[in-house]
């Protein structure tokens, strides 16, 4: 869901290696049909534009440089003598898929950007981690002030690394999106959900005990074992095991932080099997 740095992401998945073929293949096409003996070469090597603008587009401004330089080299090797016509529209070419780099990069930084600062997370209908923190932190204060307890579940999947290897992650992020909608149903209009991590849910109950949690977490994991998660033709659909861990602030810690290292704990606790206070298998 949520990764340490957006900027990061962006930048990697320019460099995969789908688009690279894309662009190989395409230049590789034009430059054989240049090189075949009695073909026009003065009518095919405006085709350069093609895996120029690709590379631009993919590649940002980097891709545009070299993939017209290496079309330009293609020129002057194929054909004998070209004419400066032929200089000025790869040149031209290179660089329009300059700016169409300069303008993808600038759309994907603004895109992650906003992604940055929304309060709902990219792939699955619930607060963004960030936001999710945030809005703890406020309860937290709240609860000082008003001097009334709230609690906090972390929701998980048993399996779902096994799941995510099995069925990819696209389906993985399709069972965190469904995993949410079973999490919705079992709590109260009032609670939060939101990102604890990339496997995990966690559920914000204002003014709960620890009896409330209890019942909220019981309630949460036969929710989710009735529910079935999406899997492929040979495996349509598949069931799934909660892990549920839940503290109360401030019985069980005194700050946010506290309260998340106590949901940790507690969480390692129900992913072992244990049945102490606060984790639900």
């Amino acid at each position: 869901m949520l990764g340490s740095d957006e900027g990061g992401q962006v930048r990697s998945r320019r460099w995969r290696l789908g688009p690279l073929i894309s662009v190989a293949a395409t230049w590789v096409f034009v430059a054989v049909l240049l090189s075949f003996p009695g073909s026009s070469t003065n009518s095919l090597w405006p085709l350069f534009v093609i895996p120029t603008a690709l590379a631009g587009a993919f590649f940002g401004l980097p891709g545009g440089v070299v993939c017209g330089a290496v079309s330009a080299l293609a020129v002057f090797l194929l054909i004998s003598e070209p004419p400066s016509s032929v200089w000025v529209g790869l040149g031209t070419f290179t660089v329009a898929a300059v700016l169409v780099g300069v303008k993808t990069t600038r759309d994907e930084q603004r895109v992650s950007e906003l992604r940055k600062s929304s309060a709902f997370d990219p792939d699955i209908p619930v607060f963004a981690q960030d936001h999710f923190r945030l809005r703890l932190h406020e309860e937290a204060r709240r609860s000082v002030r008003y001097r009334q307890p709230f609690g906090v579940l972390s929701v998980s999947i048993a399996g779902y690394g096994e799941f995510v290897r099995k069925f990819g992650t696209h389906k993985g992020k399709a069972m965190m999106a469904r995993l949410a909608e079973a999490v919705r149903v079992a709590v109260r209009d009032s609670d939060l959900i939101g990102c604890l991590g990339d496997e995990e849910l966690g559920v914000l109950l204002p003014q709960a005990a620890p009896p409330e949690c209890e019942a909220v977490a019981s309630r949460l994991a036969d929710v989710v074992a009735r529910t079935r998660f999406e899997g492929d033709a040979v495996e349509p659909y598949v069931s799934a095991e909660a892990l549920i861990a839940w503290a109360v602030f401030p019985e069980d810690a005194d700050s946010v932080e506290a309260l998340l290292r106590v949901l940790r704990e507690r969480s390692a606790m129900s992913t072992s099997g244990s049945r102490e206070v606060g984790a639900t298998r």
